[in-house]
């Protein structure tokens, strides 16, 4: 336990082998931004591992550690499964492009099961080795990737084809948790800006149509609305992820 001026404080450290130091970075980016000023948060380069202190006042402790656990919920729930389809999910018959849509999807797909078996697997202590939960507490969660990632390959073959590959993206995009209720994506010539509704400062911007379905499969809207000169096969693919079947209707308009 530190103490400074007398008074006790609350202290944690984490660290990440360098292969996984960007986990740590993401994490520690999550902090600043929720922690603000309410915490100390340090970080410490050696060219084996990477460590991150973050410490408060112990009357805060309850607090600081929640905002801990849930932000590396956050970081194991994206960062750690994107890493674990990149290193078992090959797919030498899709094109870049497609692979890399599929596995925005695929780590955004049913994420809440994910983190729940995640929060089982770990408890928050001081000397925390990020890494060694992913390669040794992830047991229940890598069989669940496992098992989607298998009938991935299974049925790779069909996924060539644009109509089945989107029915597909369609399907994943059904399970993700909306992040917004709407979006206005703007096609200003050169890039799409998304915009959530009575706001002027786009929350994601897309240099093309691959980044553009990445980042709308990450926030998930429940409702896009489209306006610019977008082409229409981007606009059919569009429409295929964002029809609702149930109503017979689309989520998804473009604005004259």
């Amino acid at each position: 336990m530190l103490t400074y001026n007398n008074f006790k404080m609350y202290q944690v450290s984490l660290s990440a082998g360098a292969e996984y130091s960007s986990w740590l970075y993401a994490l520690e980016k999550k902090l600043r931004n929720k922690l603000n000023e309410s915490a100390l948060i340090v970080t410490r380069n050696e060219p084996k591992r990477v460590y991150i202190a973050i410490a408060c006042e112990n009357q805060a402790k309850r607090k600081i550690s929640k905002e801990i656990f849930e932000s590396l919920l956050d970081v194991f729930a994206s960062l750690s499964k994107q890493h674990y389809y990149l290193e078992n999910l090959h797919l030498p018959l899709l094109c870049e492009e497609k692979y890399n849509i599929l596995l925005a999807a695929l780590i955004e797909f049913d994420s809440i099961s994910d983190r729940s078996l995640i929060k089982e697997s770990f408890v928050l202590e001081n000397g925390l080795s990020i890494d060694g939960i992913y390669n040794f507490a992830f047991k229940k969660v890598k069989s669940r990737w496992q098992e989607i990632g298998d009938l991935t390959k299974e049925n790779a073959s069909f996924l060539s084809d644009n109509e089945i590959f989107f029915e597909l993206i369609k399907y994943l995009f059904s399970a993700i948790c909306p992040k917004i209720e709407k979006a206005l994506c703007l096609f200003d010539g050169k890039k799409y800006l998304l915009y959530e509704p009575n706001n002027t400062c786009p929350i994601a911007e897309a240099n093309n149509e691959e980044e553009l379905f990445c980042t709308l499969i990450k926030t998930a809207p429940i409702y896009l609305e489209l306006s610019g000169d977008i082409k229409k096969d981007t606009l059919i693919k569009l429409n295929t992820i964002f029809k609702n079947n149930e109503e017979e209707s689309f989520n998804l308009k473009k604005r004259v």
